[in-house]
C-alpha cells in the first residue's frame, strides 16, 4: 500500500509539472501573438482571446479531474471492483 501510495505522489507530482509546462509554453505563445498584432497596430480577435481562456481552463480542470479521478478513486457501496478491472463501470450503470 506504501508503494502505492509513493507511485500515486510520482505521478500526481509528474502530471502536474506536465500540465504547468504545457500552460507556460501556450500562454507565452499567445502572448507573442497579440504582441505581435498589437506592434503590427491590428485588433486582437475576440475569437482568440475566447478559445485561449476556454481551452485553459477546460484543460485544467479536465486533466487534473482525470489524474485525481485515476489515483483517488471513489469508494462507495456502489463501486464494483470486479466490473472496473473486466473495463465495465459501477453497479447498475451501463459500460461506457
Amino acid at each position: 500500500m506504501e508503494a502505492e501510495n509513493d507511485l500515486r505522489s510520482e505521478l500526481g507530482k509528474a502530471a502536474l509539472k506536465c500540465v504547468k509546462w504545457q500552460l507556460v509554453v501556450r500562454n507565452a505563445l499567445v502572448v507573442a501573438y497579440t504582441a505581435h498584432l498589437m506592434w503590427l497596430q491590428r485588433e486582437i480577435p475576440t475569437e482568440v482571446i475566447i478559445s485561449w481562456m476556454g481551452a485553459t481552463t477546460a484543460e485544467i480542470i479536465g486533466i487534473l479531474w482525470v489524474i485525481a479521478r485515476s489515483l483517488f478513486p471513489f469508494r462507495d457501496e456502489h463501486r464494483s471492483t470486479d466490473l472496473e478491472k473486466s473495463g465495465g463501470g459501477r453497479i447498475g450503470h451501463p459500460k461506457r
